[in-house]
C-alpha cells in the first residue's frame, strides 16, 4: 500500500510539472497556427487583390483596343426568330458567360434595304430630295429623303429611334427626324418629318444637303458584324460586295476585325457566284450561313424534320424546318448560328479576354 502511495505521489508531482509544460506548448502551437493563418490570409488577400487589379488592367487594355461590337443589318440580324429576341442580346449573353467584357450595340432594323442601312450609319449618307424651309419655331415640317447614291431609301427606325438615328444634323441645324414606321404598299416609301431642336432664324436648306445621323461616327472603332442585302434585288452581287467594303473602309482602328454573314437564299448552284465573290473578297471574315445550316446534322437538334428537309440540305438549301413562314430563320436556326458566329469572332481576333 505504501508503495502504491509513493507511486501516486510521484505521478501527481509529474502531472503538476508536465501539465504546465503541455499547456504552454499547446498555447505556443495555437499562437503559431493563428499567426501563420493570419500571415497566409494576408498573403492570400494581397495576392487576390493584385490578381484582381491585374485583371481589371487587362480588361481596360482590351476595352481600349476593342471598345465593342456593332451589328449592322436588317431582318436577318434583327431577331432570333419567332421569339423576337434580338440576336445581339443573345450573343451578348454568350460573350458574358465566356468571360468577355465587350458590349454589343444592335443597329439592325427589319424591313430596310441596303442603301437605307448605309444611310443610317453614315457610309452613303441620306440627302434632302427637295429644298425645305426651316421655320423659326420648332414645328414639324415635311422632309423628302433619298440616298446620296440616288437610290430609294425608307428608314423605318426614325420614330422609335431604336437604331441610333436621332438626333440628326442638317446644314448645321440639330433636330429630330420622325415618320411612319411602315412603307406605303404602293409607292414603297414612308413619309418623314423634321423638327428642329431649338428656336432660331428661318432659312432654306437646299436640295442635296447631307443629313448626319447619330451613328455616323459613334461606333467607327467597334468590331462590325455585317449582315445586309436580303431586302434588295441584286443583278450584280459585286454591288453588294462594294457596299460591304465601304462599311469596312469607314471603320476606324479595327478595320481588320469584322465578320460578314452570308444571305440564306438559294442553294449550292444558284448561290455559287455570290459565295465565290464573298469568299474572294472577305476570306475567313465571311461566314457562309446558308452552307452552314444546310450542312448541319438535324439529328443533333430538337427540330422536327422530314425527308424533304434533308433533300433541301443535300442541294445546299436552308431546310424549311429552320425557317419561319416569312422565310426568315426560326429560333432553332438562330440558336445553331450562335456558336458559328462566336467561333468566327474568335478565329478573326474580333474578341479578347485576359489570359487565365
Amino acid at each position: 500500500m505504501k508503495f502504491i502511495n509513493k507511486i501516486s505521489i510521484v505521478l501527481i508531482i509529474l502531472l503538476v510539472i508536465i501539465t504546465p509544460i503541455i499547456i504552454f506548448y499547446l498555447n505556443s502551437s495555437s499562437t503559431r497556427l493563428i499567426e501563420e493563418n493570419a500571415v497566409n490570409a494576408q498573403s492570400y488577400a494581397k495576392t487576390e487583390a493584385e490578381r484582381k487589379a491585374k485583371l481589371e488592367t487587362d480588361y481596360m487594355a482590351i476595352s481600349n483596343e476593342i471598345p465593342g461590337i456593332v451589328c449592322i443589318g436588317s431582318d436577318l440580324m434583327s431577331s432570333t426568330g419567332t421569339l423576337n429576341t434580338k440576336i445581339a442580346a443573345v450573343l451578348q449573353n454568350k460573350l458574358t458567360d465566356e468571360g468577355y467584357r465587350i458590349p454589343i450595340v444592335n443597329l439592325s432594323v427589319p424591313g430596310e434595304n441596303t442603301l437605307t442601312i448605309m444611310g443610317r450609319i453614315g457610309v452613303i449618307p441620306f440627302i434632302i430630295d427637295e429644298d425645305i424651309t426651316i421655320p423659326e419655331e420648332p414645328e414639324l415640317i415635311d422632309i423628302d429623303l433619298k440616298s446620296s447614291e440616288d437610290g430609294p431609301v425608307w428608314p423605318l427606325a426614325v420614330s422609335a429611334d431604336n437604331a441610333n438615328f436621332n438626333p440628326v444634323t442638317v446644314n448645321g441645324v440639330s433636330g429630330q427626324i420622325g415618320g411612319e414606321s411602315e412603307r406605303d404598299a404602293v409607292t414603297g416609301e414612308n413619309k418623314h418629318y423634321f423638327l428642329r431642336t431649338d428656336r432660331g432664324e428661318s432659312f432654306t436648306i437646299p436640295k442635296g444637303t447631307i443629313i448626319n445621323t447619330s451613328s455616323d461616327d459613334e461606333y467607327k472603332d467597334y468590331v462590325h458584324i455585317i449582315w445586309i442585302g436580303e431586302n434588295d434585288t441584286w443583278s450584280n452581287y459585286e454591288d453588294l460586295v462594294d457596299y460591304i467594303q465601304q462599311i469596312i473602309d469607314s471603320c476606324g482602328k479595327n478595320k481588320e476585325r469584322y465578320l460578314v454573314l452570308g444571305l440564306i437564299a438559294g442553294d449550292n448552284e444558284s448561290a455559287s457566284e455570290y459565295d465565290n465573290l464573298m469568299s474572294e473578297n472577305f476570306g475567313s471574315h465571311y461566314l457562309n450561313v446558308r452552307r452552314y445550316l444546310s450542312g448541319y446534322d438535324l439529328n443533333k437538334t430538337n427540330i422536327t424534320f422530314t425527308d424533304n428537309d434533308k433533300a433541301q440540305q443535300t442541294k445546299g438549301s436552308v431546310p424549311s424546318c429552320m425557317l419561319q413562314n416569312t422565310g426568315n430563320l426560326n429560333d432553332e436556326a438562330y440558336s445553331i448560328l450562335l456558336d458559328f458566329i462566336y467561333d468566327g469572332l474568335i478565329a478573326n481576333d474580333c474578341i479578347r479576354k485576359p489570359a487565365a
